[in-house]
């Protein structure tokens, strides 16, 4: 059995969508890899420098408390105030309000940066500047906050719910130091506190633009404990089970990157789905799929319609093949088209019909002169 016959404007449909969709499709292909790994790699430098914006921000945040922590902790009147004279006349019953005006005098930055100052005299006293100013013998040891070993001097960062003083929740940090200038391991601790609710406006605005990308921050300290999260994520689990490595990793559909800061004393932590991450990308590609459906709609329609312009000559000359009758004078007439192939083509077959019909005209005449 002979193959299907297809007419030619089919045939010609085919083949320029084949020709013009492998071309566009090529050509397509090169413009999406190229244009997608731009894109991802914008991505990817946006995010590494979006972390380290924000991790500068917050590492300067908390530099300025240490300063101001280490400002006091130099203080030769502050130390003296706060763990000789103010303990003393606390003990004897006499009136405080002079000492804490002086110390009020050595630190009265607090009120601009909206910090409150906590003292842990080493005595078994417990001085605050805050809402108010108080000091009172706490049954709370400084041991319960701050074990011997770490009373080396250096800072901490950590998260408190409530103390003997004060009953809403802070972010402090803190740092030993004693009676002289240069003994900062000893057994006095200074808090430079922050309100959580003013903590977490700062962290807001030190990270501005971060949730814009879906970027979620935790903070947590060295031991663990959570300083800042912005969701119920354990972050501290995290760090435990990776080792506190600085590293990006993959967990449960989301990028998560971990930073140590202050020389390790804190750690930021970010985490960010797969989804948000390539967001971007992710709309490119939703474009790049709907001009694909477009231009491939109007490559079938420009073949379509090339396909249709060359097979219509082709098939009024057919038509007019089927209609030539020699006997009764009727010839093919050249069909209309722009396509000179098909002009040529018509126009031969017009010639041959007339040719045709002159030989039948000097056939018939020659039987009538044999009869």
């Amino acid at each position: 059995m002979g193959r299907n016959k297809l007419p030619i404007a089919k045939k010609l449909f085919r083949t320029y969508v084949v020709l013009l969709g492998v071309g566009f499709l090529i050509l397509l292909t090169g413009t999406v890899i190229y244009s997608g790994w731009l894109i991802y790699r914008n991505i990817t430098q946006t995010q590494r420098q979006l972390n380290r914006n924000i991790n500068r921000n917050i590492e300067h945040y908390f530099q300025e408390m240490d300063d101001f922590s280490m400002s006091l902790v130099k203080n030769k009147t502050f130390r003296r105030v706060a763990l000789e004279d103010l303990p003393e006349a606390y003990r004897n019953g006499q009136n405080t309000v002079g000492y804490f005006s002086k110390l009020y005098l050595e630190a009265h930055e607090m009120i601009q940066k909206r910090y409150q100052v906590g003292v842990f005299t080493g005595g078994g006293d417990y001085i605050w500047m805050g809402s108010e100013y108080n000091i009172r013998g706490t049954a709370q040891e400084i041991s319960e906050f701050y074990p011997q070993e770490d009373r080396d001097g250096s800072m901490t960062v950590s998260y408190r719910e409530e103390a003997a003083v004060w009953d809403t929740p802070k972010v402090m940090l803190s740092r030993s130091f004693g009676g002289n200038g240069l003994l900062y391991n000893g057994q006095a601790v200074l808090e430079i506190q922050v309100e959580a609710g003013d903590f977490k406006e700062e962290m807001q605005t030190l990270s501005a633009g971060k949730n814009d990308g879906g970027y979620r921050l935790y903070l947590q300290n060295d031991k663990g404990e959570p300083i800042y999260a912005e969701t119920d994520w354990d972050a501290g689990a995290f760090l435990e089970a990776n080792g506190w490595r600085e590293g990006s990793y993959r967990k449960d559909g989301s990028y998560i990157y971990v930073y140590p800061i202050l020389d390790s004393k804190l750690y930021t932590l970010y985490t960010v789905s797969y989804f948000d991450y390539y967001k971007r990308l992710l709309r490119f590609v939703a474009v790049v799929i709907g001009y694909f459906v477009a231009v491939a709609a109007a490559v079938i329609w420009v073949s379509y319609h090339i396909s249709r312009q060359i097979s219509k000559p082709i098939h009024q000359m057919c038509r007019e093949l089927g209609q030539i009758d020699l006997e009764k004078g009727s010839v093919s007439l050249p069909a209309d088209t722009d396509i000179l192939e098909l002009n040529l083509l018509s126009g031969a077959i017009g010639q041959l019909s007339v040719k045709l019909k002159e030989s039948l005209a000097h056939i018939l005449t020659l039987k009538e002169h044999e009869t």
